[in-house]
C-alpha cells in the first residue's frame, strides 16, 4: 500500500485494531514518520484529546516515534501508567465502553491528519500501512530527539466534498460530449472566435487560516473540463477594468482622539471608558492648544457632536472643522462581460446545433442538485478565451478573461419581433445574451506573457 495517497480511514488498522500489532503512521512515501517527538517534547506524548470530558480520554495520551510506531499511554486514577500498541489494546485492557472507544479512534483520525499537514502533507496524502509484530507492553522508546514541528495552524480542509445526485452527474456527463460550434461552416475557416468551456469546481484546496504570512483562502479546484461551444467574435468588444476607491474624511479632532486611542488599543484595559476620556482629552487640548479665538468654535464642535446636530458650527460661525477629504482605495471589483449573439439557423443541422447551443448554456448555469436534499451545489463555471482562428491559440490583440461565473442566460426568441418558424417548428432566428461576471478580481501579477493581459 506504500505510496498510494488516500484518506485516513478509522478503520484500518493503523489506528489500531488488532492487539499485538503496533499502529504505524507514514508519509505518504512509505519512509518518512509522522512522528510527534520534538525538542520541546523529547518523550513525545500529547493528549488524544485534551478538551475531552470524558475521564478515561481526557487520561489517554499517544505518540508517534521517529520510526513510525504509535503507541498509546493510559494513566490510571492512582496515578499507575500503562503502555498499549493499539486502541484494542486499550480497550482489552481498560474495558472501556464502545463508545469511548470511538471517541478515541475519532480524536486519532483528527490528530493524524493535524501531524499531516503540520508536516505540509495534507490530509490525502497518507499511506495507510499495516502495522509489525511487536512485544505488547512496551513503553517510550527514551529521550528521542527530532525536529521542533512548525507553528501550529488552523485548517478548513473538505475531503470530497458534497456529492451530486445521480441526475445532476448523468447531466455533466452529457456535457461532456458537447463541441458546439456556429456557424457550422466556421468550423472549417480560419474566422477569429470565442470559445466557452463549462468547468466543474470541486472542494477548494489548501485552505490555511493561521494567523500569519501563510495564511490563505486556497484556489479554487477545477475538476474537470466538461464540452464547449465556439461562436463568432462579435461587434463591440470591450473590457471594464475598475478599482473601488471612496472619498473619506479625517478631521484634526478625530485624527487626534484616534493617536489616544491607539495607545488605549495596544495597552488593553477598559476601552470604552478610555476613548471618552481621550476625546475629553482632545477637546481640552484642542481649546488650549488653538488659543482663545478658536475655543468657542471647538466648544460649539464638540456640543454639535454631542446631540447629532448637523452643521451647527457652520450654521453660527460661517466655518467648518478642516475635513481633510480624500480619495482612498477601497478594494477591488469583480469585472462583467455580456455577449449577445444573433443565431439564425440556415439548415436542418445548424438548427440542431443552435437550440443545443441554447441548451449548453441553460443546463451549465443551473443549480446542482446534491445527493441530499439537505444542499444544493454551485453551477458549473466557464473559462471564456479569444481564439486565433488559424493557429486556435489565444489571442494576443484582445483581452484575456478569467474564469467566470454565468448570472444569466437570456433568450429573445422572436428577435425581428414577429413570430416565424421553419416548417419543423425551429425559430427562423434567436438573440442569445450571456452576462457573465468573473471570479476573482484582477492583480498587477497577473500581467504576465501577453502583450495586452486582462
Amino acid at each position: 500500500m506504500a505510496g498510494q495517497p488516500f484518506t485516513w480511514q478509522v478503520s484500518k488498522p493503523n489506528i489500531g485494531t488488532g492487539a499485538g500489532r503496533v499502529s504505524s503512521a507514514y508519509n505518504v512515501d512509505g519512509k518518512t514518520p509522522l512522528t510527534t517527538v520534538s525538542k520541546s517534547n523529547p518523550n513525545g506524548f500529547v493528549p488524544v484529546n485534551p478538551s475531552s470530558t470524558d475521564a478515561i480520554v481526557s487520561k489517554t495520551d499517544y505518540k508517534i516515534d521517529e520510526s513510525g510506531v504509535i503507541t498509546y499511554k493510559f494513566t490510571g486514577p492512582r496515578g499507575g501508567v500503562s503502555y498499549y500498541n493499539s486502541v484494542q489494546d486499550l480497550t482489552d485492557d481498560v474495558k472501556i465502553p464502545s463508545y469511548v472507544v470511538t471517541q478515541i479512534k475519532s480524536a486519532m483520525q483528527s490528530n493524524l491528519t493535524f501531524v499531516a499537514q503540520q508536516k505540509k502533507i495534507g490530509s490525502t496524502s497518507i499511506a495507510s500501512l499495516p502495522g509489525s509484530a511487536s512485544q505488547p507492553g512496551t513503553g517510550p522508546t527514551g529521550n528521542q530527539v527530532g525536529t521542533d514541528p512548525p507553528l501550529p495552524t488552523e485548517s478548513i480542509v473538505v475531503e470530497k466534498g458534497i456529492p451530486d445526485s445521480d441526475a445532476s452527474k448523468a447531466i455533466d456527463e452529457s456535457l461532456k460530449k458537447v463541441d458546439l460550434v456556429y456557424p457550422t461552416a466556421m468550423r472549417d475557416t480560419y474566422q477569429d472566435r470565442i470559445k466557452f468551456t463549462a468547468l466543474v469546481v470541486g472542494p477548494r484546496k489548501d485552505i490555511n487560516t493561521t494567523a500569519n504570512n501563510d495564511f490563505s483562502l486556497g484556489k479554487r479546484n477545477v475538476t474537470e473540463r466538461l464540452g464547449s461551444v465556439t461562436l463568432p467574435i462579435q461587434p463591440s468588444i470591450s473590457d471594464n477594468n475598475g478599482v473601488e476607491w471612496s472619498g473619506s474624511t479625517l478631521n484634526p479632532i478625530q485624527a487626534y482622539a484616534a493617536s489616544k486611542s491607539l495607545g488605549i488599543a495596544v495597552a488593553g484595559g477598559n476601552i470604552t471608558g478610555e476613548v471618552a476620556n481621550a476625546l475629553n482629552q482632545a477637546a481640552t487640548d484642542f481649546k488650549t492648544g488653538l488659543g482663545e479665538g478658536f475655543k468657542e468654535a471647538i466648544q460649539i464642535y464638540f456640543a454639535q457632536e454631542a446631540v447629532g446636530a448637523q452643521n451647527l458650527l457652520s450654521r453660527t460661525s460661517g466655518a467648518i472643522v478642516n475635513p481633510n477629504l480624500e480619495l482612498l482605495f477601497n478594494g477591488p471589483t469583480l469585472r462583467p462581460f455580456n455577449f449577445t449573439f444573433r443565431l439564425s439557423p440556415r439548415s436542418e443541422k445548424e438548427a440542431t446545433e443552435v437550440k443545443a447551443i441554447i441548451n449548453f448554456f441553460k443546463k451549465a448555469m443551473a443549480v446542482k442538485q446534491a445527493a441530499s436534499e439537505v444542499f444544493l451545489k454551485a453551477p458549473n463555471i466557464f473559462e471564456i478565451q479569444y481564439q486565433e482562428g488559424k493557429s486556435g491559440k489565444l489571442h494576443n490583440s484582445l483581452n484575456k478573461i478569467k474564469e467566470c461565473a454565468l448570472l444569466g442566460c437570456d433568450v429573445d426568441y422572436t428577435p425581428d419581433g414577429t413570430y416565424m418558424t421553419f416548417e419543423d417548428g425551429t425559430m427562423t432566428s434567436y438573440q442569445l445574451t450571456l452576462r457573465f461576471s468573473e471570479l476573482d478580481p484582477v492583480y498587477n501579477t497577473d500581467y504576465k506573457d501577453h502583450p495586452i493581459g486582462f
